[in-house]
This record gives C-alpha cells, sequence and structure tokens, in this order.
C-alpha cells in the first residue's frame, strides 16, 4: 500500500442552517400532552436548540459530530412523541450547499434528512482533514469515510421526497 499514491478524500459542501427554528409550537405541544407531570423549563427547549444551532455550523472536527449525533437523537425522539404532521407547526431554515439560497421547510422529515447529510459531510471533510502518513491514520480515515457514505445513503432515502 505504500506505493499506491495517495488520492485526495471526496469532500461533501456543508449545509449551514442561517438562523434557529421558532419552536414555540412544541413548546406548548409538550406542556398539553404531558402538563405538569414532567418537570419542563425553558432551559431543556434552550438546550435543544443550542444543540442544533451547535450542529448546523462550523468547525467541523470530531466534536461536531458528536453534536450532530446527538441533535439527530433528541429531534427523534421529540419525532417520537410529538406529532409534526399539522401544517405549518414548527418552519425549519436552511441553506442549500452547493447554490448557498435559504429557504424553510415545515416537514420534520426534512430537517431529519439535512441532518444527516449534515452528518455525513462532517465525516467527509473530517476524513479530508486527517493526515495520511502512516497506517494507523489511514485506517481511521477509511473508517471515517464508510461512516460519510453510510449517512448519505441514508439521506437520500428522505431526499427524492422533498422539492423546492
Amino acid at each position: 500500500m505504500e506505493g499506491l499514491p495517495r488520492m485526495p478524500m471526496f469532500k461533501v459542501p456543508w449545509k449551514p442552517s442561517p438562523v434557529s427554528p421558532d419552536i414555540s409550537p412544541i413548546k406548548k405541544k409538550v406542556r398539553a400532552r404531558y402538563g405538569e407531570q414532567m418537570h419542563i423549563d425553558e432551559q431543556l427547549f434552550m438546550s435543544f436548540l443550542q444543540l442544533r444551532t451547535n450542529s448546523c455550523k462550523p468547525p467541523i472536527d470530531a466534536s461536531s459530530i458528536s453534536n450532530i449525533r446527538r441533535y439527530y437523537a433528541q429531534l427523534m425522539l421529540l419525532k417520537n412523541r410529538i406529532d409534526f404532521s399539522e401544517p405549518k407547526f414548527v418552519q425549519w431554515p436552511w441553506q442549500d450547499a452547493l447554490v448557498e439560497i435559504s429557504f424553510v421547510r415545515e416537514e420534520v422529515e426534512y430537517e431529519e434528512a439535512a441532518t444527516l447529510y449534515n452528518l455525513g459531510s462532517a465525516h467527509s471533510i473530517v476524513g479530508e482533514q486527517e493526515g495520511r502518513a502512516d497506517d494507523d491514520v489511514r485506517s481511521r480515515t477509511v473508517l471515517v469515510f464508510f461512516s460519510f457514505n453510510g449517512q448519505i445513503d441514508c439521506s437520500t432515502l428522505f431526499l427524492p421526497f422533498f422539492s423546492n
């Protein structure tokens, strides 16, 4: 393997989210469903928004991958407990990765797909930043690239359902 030329890694552009969504409808629905049974305070919702903000902005490194995974897990937990099917329930702002056009989507599935896309993009950026000087780093880079490939495959399952 040492004699083979080192090809540059494939890097997917980052998809930013310019502003945080208004999650007041989520707050109302959570409070209506759970009432006073659950300790719900403003800090819980602020930490959710802070996690989304941290997972949607560079710099991209190994800690940002864990932030994106944590946000995705929180989003799935929320999606499984709250009905997001109402029209214009929450508007999720995003910016296109290639054209840099900002837009807003109402579907939580698009938020899920965009988060998976950013997870794959973060894996590709971290894999590209790795120097491939020794065997351990090369194997770690290949592992990151395979993780990126899996995330992009998952996000393409959702993206055909949406069109701008």
